[in-house]
């Protein structure tokens, strides 16, 4: 399915494109922003799919288990 490999998210949202034409407004009302806020919507364009808009996502675990061992070993060699 992803063979050649551009595929980098792993959850992916597709939405009535009433809504991303709400969060484009949205977004202009940071006027003071100007250019940023313009290249943004302007980058937005590219999640156009026919009459919807698609948002894509990578899940991560934000606090992967840690092994605590290296840094015991390093403390210990440190305070000695």
């Amino acid at each position: 399915m992803n063979e050649g490999g551009d595929i980098r998210a792993n959850r992916a949202i597709k939405a009535p494109f009433d809504a991303e034409k709400r969060i484009r407004e949205s977004i202009r009302k940071f006027a003071s922003q100007g250019k940023i806020i313009e290249d943004l919507v302007a980058s937005r364009k590219g999640r156009e799919l026919g009459g919807s808009a698609i948002e894509v996502y990578l899940a991560i675990d934000p606090r992967p288990p840690l092994g605590y061992e290296p840094y015991l070993k390093l403390l210990k060699e440190l305070d000695s």
